[in-house]
């Protein structure tokens, strides 16, 4: 099954993460990666639903600005939304 296939990818992303010192040591990989895919598909599921594709990249934003405190180190959640922000900004639809 697809979803499979993403759950797993993210579970070695997250866990690649773990290892290399980008979330918190006591990050369950396991755990992280299924939450980070439910919640980029939920949220693109929703938009796609309600017709607001146009807001995902706002909504993905405040998801990270909510959840990256729980994955990094309070030295790195800075450093981590500045870059999630330039990924998403791309995404962006003008107005």
């Amino acid at each position: 099954m697809v979803f499979d296939q993403w759950t797993s990818t993210y579970q070695a992303l997250a866990a690649r993460a773990v290892v290399e010192g980008d979330f918190r040591a006591e990050t369950d990989p396991d755990e992280a990666g299924r939450l980070l895919l439910e919640m980029a598909f939920g949220m693109r599921l929703l938009a796609v639903a309600t017709d607001t594709l146009r807001d995902l990249p706002e909504r993905m934003t405040t998801a990270w600005k909510v959840f990256l405190p729980g994955l990094v180190d309070d030295a790195k959640v800075d450093y981590f939304s500045q870059f999630a922000a330039r990924r998403l900004s791309s995404y962006l639809v003008p107005s």
